[in-house]
């Protein structure tokens, strides 16, 4: 297990290396010779590697820092998980996202309501933009790459996920 990294110093840390990542998203874009399949392959390989390596609730800063949309099935699951009315929970927790017609609600407040020391106590019923988050697992990783250089800034996952290939 990776000793915890500090939410705090992590934006110094990916200030640091952003150049870098920067750089190395250039060479991914125009000299890796992986395919794009090779290449996602790599990239969940290490994510795995990683994931094994950090603990989410040490740091738990998506929770933190972000307002996560919710879809109409999302609100469905998470107002039963809870035992509340659709529009009970839409009334409490989330308002009106009008730049995502297919997530048209996001939380109210920062942290998520739902954090509970440092874990997500609705987890298995997060929205579904909570459950990709990281999009480490998703094809076609070097379309993302700017977000990923973006994410460092926030995520201790994604910092170790664009460092480790690097070596």
């Amino acid at each position: 297990m990776l000793k915890p990294m500090d939410p705090i110093s992590l934006p110094i840390l990916a200030q640091n290396r952003e150049e870098a990542n920067l750089h190395f998203r250039r060479f991914l874009k125009r000299q890796c010779r992986l395919s794009t399949e090779e290449l996602d392959t790599t990239v969940h390989e290490v994510t795995e590697q990683v994931w094994a390596d950090i603990d989410c609730t040490q740091c738990a800063n998506f929770c933190k820092i972000f307002r996560p949309t919710f879809a109409a099935q999302d609100v469905d699951r998470l107002a039963g998980r809870l035992a509340i009315s659709r529009q009970e929970l839409i009334d409490t927790y989330l308002e009106e996202h009008v730049r995502d017609a297919d997530a048209p609600w996001i939380t109210r407040a920062i942290p998520s309501p739902f954090l509970k020391d440092n874990r997500c106590s609705v987890y298995q019923d997060r929205p579904e933009a909570r459950a990709v988050y990281l999009h480490l697992f998703q094809p076609e990783f070097v379309s993302r790459t700017v977000s990923m250089v973006q994410g460092t800034f926030t995520c201790p996952m994604i910092y170790e996920v664009m460092e480790r290939p690097k070596k």
